[in-house]
Formats: C-alpha cells, sequence, structure tokens
C-alpha cells in the first residue's frame, strides 16, 4: 500500500497526535510524566534470605577451602616448641660493701625491653651456634642436606631463570662496569655461620611475662630433643655472657683508673700554683656591689622573657582569631577571643536560618566586634614587643657595666673553682680505684634458669584443627561475598514492591507463568481451568485496570513492555479472553506488525487483517475473526511495506480505532516494544489506559525505566504496571514473595491449577 494513502504520516501526524480532547472523550485519564520512585532498600532480612537460599553454594565454599587446608597442614613438617624460663635476680649477694663497676640489670620497664633484646642479639646466638655446633645440623646448614633431582617442571622453571637472569645483567651491565662487592672476599665457613645465626633466630621466641622478671626462651625446630636443648643453651650462655661482661669490664676499669688517678694527681698540683699566683698579683672587689647588679641583671632578664611570652601568646591568638574570621567561624573566633558576648552573638548567628536579614544584622555585628578585638590583640602583641626590645638594650648595657667590673674577680673564682674539682675529683678517682680493684673474682650474674626447658613431643605447628575451621569459616565469608556479588549483578525486578519503589507506578497485576509449553496452549488452559491462579491473576489486572480511573472507566486499553518476550501478548489474549468471559463484547488488534504472533494462538485466522481494513481492500466484517471457544473477536496484524509508525500515525488508523470503540465494550490493543520501535508512543495517546508489562527476574531496571520515560516525554500516563511470568517457588526462595508470594501459597486452595 503506498505511503500517500495515509495523510497522517510524518509530515502531519504532529497535529493528530495532539488531539488530546479527542482521548479525554472518550475516557482517558489525564496525562501526567513519570514520576521515579525510591531505590532499592538493603535489609538484614533480605541479605539473610539471600545467604540462606544460597547455603549449598557458600556450603561448597567452606568444605573447599577445608579440604585444601587438610591437605595443606598434613604436607607440612611438623615442629615442636620447648620453653626455658629465666629470671632477673633481684637479690644479690653482696660480699662487699662497694658498688659495682658494672651496675645490675635495672627492673624497670625499659630495661626488661632490652634484656630482651639481649637475648635476641646475634652476639649471644653466634655463641649459641659455635658451642651448640649448630653448623654441622642440616636445619641450620642447609648445604649439608643431600641435593635433590629436580624434575622435569624444575628443570624447565630454573633454566628459565637462569636464561632470564642472563639476560638482565646482560642488559644492564657489562665486564668493566661491574663493582665489586665483597661478598667474594668472604670464605663460605662466614656465610655458613650468619645463615645458621639467622635459622636460630628465626627459631627462638623471647617473651616478658607480664608483670613480672620472667623471660620465656621458646625455640621451635622440626625436632623436640633439639628444641629442649638449644633453648637451655641460650639460657646458660646468657648468664655466662652477664659474668664475662662484668669481669671484663672490672678489669678495664681497674686499669683505666690506676692511669686517670696519676693524671689528675699533676693537674691538681697545677692548678693549686696558679691560684696562689693569681691571688697575690690583684685586689679583690666588692662581691656585695656584684651582687646586687646580678640581681638587678637577673630581673631585667626575667623581663624580656615574660614579655617575649606575653608577645608570642598575642601574636599567636591574633592567629587564630584571624583564621578563624576568614573561615567564617564564628564559635571559634569567639572561644579564642573569651568573650561571652561574642559567644553568645555566635551562638545566636548559628541558629538563624542562612541567608536571613536577622542572621545577616547579626554578623554585621560580629565582624565589627571581632575587629576591634583583632586591633586590641595586635596593639598588645606591638607593645609588648616594643617593650621587649628596650629592656634587651638595657640589658646589655649592664652586662657591659658588670662584665667590666668582674673579670678579675671571676678569673679568681674560675681558678680556685678549677682547683677546688680537680682535688675533688682527684679524690673520687683515688676512691674508686681502691672499690674497683677489691670486686675482681666476686662478680655475680643478674640472672638465674628458673626452669629449664624439658622435651616436648606435641607438634606446635601446623595447627591442624584450627587451620581446618579457620580455613572453612574463610570460605564460607568467601562464598557469602560471592553470593551477594552475584545478587547485585542481577539487575531485575523479583517483587511487585520493588518494581513499585523503582518507578513511583502501582503494580495492577503479579502474573504467574503459564504452566504451558505451546503458545495455542496459553488460551485452552485459560478457558479449561478459570479458577487457575493464572486466570484469577489475569482478573486482578483487569479489575485493576477499570478502577484505576473510576469516573471513566478505559475502554481501549493497551499492552506494551520494554523488549520482546516479557509476557506482553500473553497478558493481551488473557486480559481479552478475561473480559469476554463476563459476557462483555471484545476485540483484540494486533498492532505489532513486525512480529505478527497471533496466528500461532488462532487456527483457521482470515489471511488478511490489519492493513486490508486501512488500505481499504477488505471490510472490517471480511477480516476480524471470532474465536467460539474463547468468546472473542480478533484483527490480526499484517505484513506491511510502510512504515509501521507512519500507519499508526495515519487518520485510518484513528478512525479504526474509533469504530471499534463503537461496536465494542473494550478493545485490547497489542503492540510492540517501547524500546524497540516507536510504534507504542504513536498509539499510546489514542488509548484509555496503558499497560506497561514486566518480566519477573529478567527485565533490567534501566530498561523499565527508560521505557516508562519515553511515555512521559509525549504526556501519556501509563495506568499501571503488570509483572509477567512469575515463578512463584522460585520467588519464595529469593525471599522477594513478600505479600504475593503469601497471597499465592494462602489462596493456592482456591485454585485450580
Amino acid at each position: 500500500m503506498p505511503v500517500d494513502d495515509f495523510p497522517g504520516t510524518r509530515r502531519d501526524a504532529p497535529d493528530q497526535m495532539g488531539e488530546l480532547p479527542e482521548r479525554l472523550r472518550h475516557g482517558a485519564t489525564d496525562p501526567q510524566p513519570h514520576v521515579e520512585g525510591k531505590a532499592d532498600e538493603l535489609t538484614f532480612e533480605s541479605l539473610f534470605t539471600t545467604v540462606w537460599r544460597r547455603k549449598w553454594t557458600i556450603a561448597v565454599f567452606g568444605f573447599g577451602f577445608a579440604i585444601l587446608a587438610i591437605a595443606l597442614v598434613y604436607s607440612l613438617t611438623p615442629q615442636y616448641k620447648s620453653t626455658a624460663v629465666v629470671m632477673l635476680d633481684r637479690q644479690q649477694e653482696q660480699v662487699i660493701d662497694v658498688e659495682s663497676v658494672v651496675s645490675g640489670v635495672s627492673t624497670d620497664y625499659y630495661s626488661i625491653l632490652a634484656e630482651a633484646q639481649v637475648l635476641r642479639s646475634r652476639a649471644l646466638a653466634n655463641r649459641v651456634v659455635e658451642a651448640a655446633g649448630l653448623e654441622q645440623n642440616p636445619y641450620f646448614n642447609p648445604l649439608l642436606l643431600p641435593e635433590e633431582e629436580p624434575g622435569l617442571v624444575g628443570y624447565v622453571i630454573g633454566g628459565a631463570f637462569n636464561l632470564l637472569k642472563t639476560a638482565i645483567r646482560g642488559a644492564v651491565t657489562d665486564e668493566d662496569s661491574v663493582a665489586p662487592t665483597g661478598r667474594d672476599l668472604l670464605d663460605e665457613s662466614y656465610w655458613v655461620r650468619q645463615r645458621a645465626i639467622d635459622r636460630l633466630l628465626g627459631s627462638l621466641e623471647v617473651m616478658a611475662v607480664s608483670d613480672t622478671y620472667v623471660y620465656a626462651l621458646t625455640v621451635e625446630t622440626p625436632n623436640a630433643i633439639m628444641s629442649a636443648e638449644i633453648a637451655n643453651k641460650v639460657a646458660e650462655l646468657y648468664i655466662l655472657d652477664q659474668l664475662e661482661t662484668k669481669f671484663e669490664a672490672t678489669q678495664k676499669a681497674t686499669e683505666w683508673l690506676s692511669n686517670r688517678v696519676a693524671e689528675l694527681k699533676s693537674e691538681l698540683e697545677r692548678s693549686e700554683a696558679a691560684v696562689e699566683a693569681y691571688n697575690s698579683s690583684t685586689t679583690l672587689i666588692s662581691e656585695a656591689a656584684l651582687a646586687g647588679m646580678n640581681r638587678q641583671l637577673k630581673e631585667l632578664r626575667e623581663r624580656v622573657i615574660a614579655l617575649d611570652a606575653l608577645a608570642t601568646e598575642s601574636g599567636t591568638r591574633l592567629e587564630r582569631l584571624e583564621a578563624a574570621l576568614d573561615a567564617g567561624d564564628y564559635e571559634t573566633f569567639a572561644l579564642a577571643a573569651d568573650q561571652p558576648r561574642l559567644s553568645t552573638l555566635a551562638a545566636d548567628i548559628a541558629g538563624a536560618a542562612p541567608g536571613s536579614g536577622a542572621r545577616q544584622a547579626m554578623e554585621n555585628r560580629f565582624e565589627t566586634a571581632a575587629q576591634r578585638v583583632l586591633v586590641q590583640t595586635r596593639t598588645e602583641r606591638d607593645r609588648a614587643l616594643s617593650q621587649s626590645g628596650a629592656v634587651t638594650s638595657s640589658i646589655a648595657e649592664l652586662e657591659q657595666q658588670l662584665s667590666t667590673q668582674t673579670d678579675d674577680l671571676v678569673e679568681l673564682r674560675q681558678l680556685t673553682r678549677e682547683a677546688e674539682a680537680d682535688r675533688r675529683i682527684y679524690e673520687q678517682f683515688l676512691r674508686r680505684l681502691n672499690e674497683t680493684s677489691v670486686q675482681q673474682g666476686v662478680q655475680q650474674a643478674d640472672a638465674r634458669v628458673l626452669s629449664p626447658a624439658v622435651v616436648n613431643f606435641n607438634a606446635s605447628y601446623p595447627p591442624k584443627m584450627l587451620a581446618v575451621l579457620a580455613a572453612g569459616f574463610f570460605g564460607g565469608l568467601c562464598g557469602i561475598a560471592f553470593v551477594l556479588i552475584i545478587e547485585q549483578m542481577n539487575n531485575a525486578f523479583r517483587s511487585s514492591e520493588e518494581l513499585e519503589k523503582n518507578t513511583g507506578l502501582a503494580v495492577l497485576g503479579n502474573i504467574p507463568v503459564a504452566p504451558v509449553r505451546m503458545r495455542r496452549g496459553v488460551l485452552d488452559y485459560a478457558v479449561d481451568r478459570p479458577s487457575s491462579a493464572l486466570v484469577e491473576a489475569i482478573r486482578n489486572l483487569r479489575t485493576g485496570v477499570l478502577l484505576a480511573n473510576v469516573d471513566r472507566q478505559p475502554k481501549m486499553i493497551m499492552l506494551t513492555s520494554s523488549l520482546p518476550k516479557e509476557g506482553k501478548t500473553t497478558c493481551s489474549l488473557l486480559l481479552a479472553q478475561n473480559a469476554a468471559g463476563l459476557g462483555k463484547k471484545v476485540l483484540l488488534v494486533e498492532c505489532d506488525l513486525r512480529r505478527r504472533t497471533f496466528r500461532t494462538y488462532f487456527s483457521g485466522a482470515p489471511k488478511h487483517g490489519l492493513m486490508s481494513i486501512l488500505s481499504g481492500e477488505k471490510t472490517f466484517e471480511e477480516v476480524v475473526h471470532h474465536d467460539e471457544k474463547v468468546g472473542f473477536d480478533v484483527v490480526m496484524g499484517e505484513e506491511t511495506q510502510v512504515n509501521a509508525a507512519d500507519v499508526f500515525a495515519s487518520q485510518k488508523f484513528r478512525q479504526f480505532l474509533q469504530d471499534a470503540r463503537d461496536r465494542y465494550d473494550f478493545v485490547v490493543i497489542d503492540t510492540p516494544p517501547v524500546l524497540a520501535v516507536p510504534d507504542s508512543r504513536v498509539i499510546a495517546p489514542l488509548a484509555d489506559a496503558v499497560i506497561y508489562c514486566v518480566r519477573w527476574n529478567s527485565t533490567h531496571k534501566d530498561l523499565v525505566k527508560h521505557g516508562l520515560a519515553q511515555f512521559a516525554q509525549i504526556k501519556v500516563r501509563v495506568a499501571g504496571l503488570a509483572l509477567t511470568q512469575i515463578n512463584t517457588k522460585k520467588m519464595a526462595k529469593y525471599g522477594y514473595g513478600g505479600y504475593n508470594y503469601h497471597y499465592y501459597k494462602t489462596s493456592s486452595r482456591y485454585y485450580l491449577n
């Protein structure tokens, strides 16, 4: 059919689509823009339901992790721990009443920590390695282990690693640029010793027992006997190290004190001679006058310190005030200014409405008062700085006077003090030399072994039960995370409540999936089982549509969806059949001219369809098909070379709908998906009610919102939504059933499915 046969093509469609009064005269509801609903709410109940529904998935994760943990822990080499206990001995036996050269270990917190570091020092570990012969133990010297032939994988990985290392070295260095590292200068025994020390320190754990002077020395190795022997050896050598340290320190102190006493004796003789010579060559100055000048100088210095502190305090306070005022933080400014009046005004400003005249007036008063505070603080700072400078000048003058008058007295006093100090030092060192000489041979250790290590054949590592439980728990957490991520990736609607919240529109019907395999079976099922859940859901949909506008009940009902295969056609067929069951005269029009699926539902339908009526090739009576079993008339879709949207925008199509409105009680229009083609948007202004079908757990939320927005743009109000193809059993598993699922569950006794 040529395009010119349709005067309502794109050239003149706007005038005809804009005839809303025509639509309103036939009872259509007033168009209004789509209102977006609330976003999804995540609740504890939904989380719990999701986790419970996927409990077997989570269990698989937990069980799998536990199996891996079992395989891992039984492949690890068991380790055995043994612990020796050492205590710092505070009660030393005092053989002679002389202070030791090396004092005993202090028992304060930091000294206890320091002793713990001594126990873990490389020096002590070196002595243990040497005394216990750990260099000959394969655990501490891996070079003693027999070489294992690598397998095929080992050969491949090792060869690839060597090639890569050679390539990198060749790329970044050459023979002339390689600097000696000094490693080759050390013999192999040095590195064997260092590796043994590292392994020993890695196996040794030193723990200070809380609120005591006790250390627990724990050694962990693959051999239980070896662990006990090493722990006891560490404790033994630690105590021996204390004795040797004290003996060496006493011996060195005695030698050093002897030399130092001789030097101090000569210095004392020279100091006393210098005092006598200076005292005979000068006149003594009055000490009272100098003392008065010193007191005055002290007072002036204290005055400078006070003024500097005042200037600093004022400057800091000024910076805080300026920063608070610049930031508009009136409360901080009032707090720094320490003025109750400003604090009250700041509180009033905070309580006033932003932008109000009262707030602006209070802010102006605050700014004026703040400027006065800033000026006062700045003046206080400048005055303190000025006074500090003046007093500093006075101090300089007084110091000069005092210096010229006290040089001789200071010199004499200095010589006297030096002589006296030399005498005291000499006497002290002489006494200490005598004390140190008698200490050699009576040194005692500051610690003792409280409990030697014993052999423990219970493996400490790996903790098999704990590892398996922890792995299972972690696997369960991973399973929960996996389940929640999968659930969040599902962006479809699973309940009418969720659909209403996201769209702001009412859900008029919740249509369960039809329990049939063939399309034709849908109508047969509805006719044969009028009391089934599917038919009852369609009745609810019909009731919801009729009650959507009680004053102007719709006669022409259009159904559409976002995308194909959302149950739109099934709803159209069942809605028409349900209305016909009430004794109403119903016409079902297939306006999806591209897919044309109605002929699969009706056998014996005429060849011609809607396009034949619009072109005038056939009359309405020749095209309309009446199905006796379902009780309503059908106008099939028909292929056309003209753009479908132009067909539906034509005056002939409008006249066709008007004739159908006059002939029938209800006209149900099945239209294409709104996001696929514009046909639905062209037909929607001509319908009394638009029902938007959304497939349960399939249609994405963004697609639904975008589709509804298409109708909002042309000022067409969607009467309501239909949630289609609901699997009630899965809905219960998802925990999204709410009222709908419980409705089907409790009402199932009334359904004959």
